[in-house]
């Protein structure tokens, strides 16, 4: 249909993400803009910034806008419910921003699938993610991780929660600085040596898959790689877009499982987001329930997506005053039936390609080669 040309790119791909969700029988999810701000309080440890954006009810209870909506999602989830839920969601957010001295009201859409999450229900999920990101950049890329492979590799190694912590933050920074500060302190040299190896895997998916079976110590750290292989293995075509990434932030409170984060070049922070939450939904008190889903970030897209330039136009019909309407709203008419985007006046679009002009005046009909 063409009245998506009339809207901007971020909204245009807003509306093919939410078909493609459908097409795959995710159910639209609806929520209110706040909940109580106890909620929050209590979750706080899994929302991305502390600071909440709160306001006291008629009632006089403490009330806090949305900062988060997976967590509403799980809260609403019934414990005693015994089928999976495959739900999409459109949302505003409302969090700090980057800048930290003022809040910012952000567009998000995400996919959530409740219930048992089998191997086919990370496929999909992944493959959706990558998907998504092709409707927005096609050469964008899709990270993968598991969080069982660096956890497996901390056991074995035998390092302490403290150091962990610190050294997750540099690896996920990408700090080697950060983690040779710690040789005789709170590392050995062959702990920091071991997790060198394991920040330097890079290349193809199946150079870094080859790399991490090498690697790995524990029966964790192999039933991780070998889930990551097996993603690939059945990716098909989707294999362009994606590489392995252990440096994906993996708050193990939260995921348990896969992880993955989305980037399309030209924006400087990930525009996607997702993994396995199962532990989420067991603190939650959501028990022997598991959950995999992600999320996309418009406030780091919608600058890229609108000043991208627009598809070119099929036809532009320039008429006068001299020419006949209702040769004009034909031309208009068979163009649109036929699927084309049509631009229709008595000068050219300013800034617009276009692939043929119909030039439409008292008698004549005339077409010319457009400038795409």
């Amino acid at each position: 249909m063409t009245y998506t040309s009339t809207l901007k790119r971020d909204e245009q791909v807003s509306l093919e993400l939410r078909s493609l969700y459908e097409r795959h029988g995710y159910k639209k999810f609806r929520m209110g803009k706040f909940e109580e701000y106890d909620f929050y309080a209590r979750n706080r440890d899994y929302l991305a910034g502390s600071s909440l954006l709160t306001f006291t009810d008629l009632d006089g209870k403490l009330m806090a806008l949305r900062p988060d909506v997976t967590l509403s999602i799980v809260k609403r989830t019934k414990e005693n419910q015994t089928t999976s839920e495959k739900l999409y969601y459109t949302e505003n957010v409302y969090r700090a921003a980057h800048s930290a001295t003022e809040y910012k009201e952000t567009y998000q859409i995400g996919i959530e699938h409740i219930g048992k999450v089998s191997a086919y229900t990370s496929l999909e999920m992944v493959s959706l993610a990558v998907r998504s990101l092709r409707l927005i950049d096609t050469g964008s890329i899709l990270s993968l991780s598991h969080t069982g492979f660096l956890s497996g590799l901390f056991e074995y190694l035998g390092v302490s929660a403290a150091a962990e912590k610190t050294v997750r933050a540099c690896i996920e920074s990408k700090n080697r600085h950060g983690i040779a500060a710690l040789i005789g302190k709170e590392l050995t040299q062959e702990q920091t040596d071991a997790i060198f190896a394991v920040m330097d895997i890079s290349g193809s998916y199946l150079e870094c898959i080859a790399q991490a079976k090498t690697l790995s110590r524990t029966e964790d750290m192999l039933a991780a790689v070998s889930e990551l292989e097996q993603l690939y293995d059945a990716l098909g075509e989707l294999k362009l877009n994606i590489r392995l990434d252990f440096s994906i932030p993996s708050d193990t409170q939260y995921y348990n499982g896969l992880i993955f984060c989305g980037y399309v070049k030209g924006v400087s922070r990930a525009v996607l987001s997702g993994g396995r939450y199962d532990n989420l939904m067991e603190k939650m008190g959501k028990k022997g329930k598991q959950a995999i889903g992600f999320a996309l970030y418009f406030d780091e897209l919608e600058r890229f997506l609108n000043t991208q330039p627009p598809e070119p136009l099929d036809a532009v019909i320039i008429y006068d005053r001299t020419s006949c309407l209702s040769t004009v709203a034909d031309t208009v008419k068979l163009l649109v039936a036929e699927g084309k985007k049509v631009w229709a006046g008595e000068e050219q679009p300013e800034g617009r390609l276009y692939r043929r002009l119909i030039r439409i005046t008292e008698n004549t009909v005339k077409e010319e080669e457009g400038n795409a």
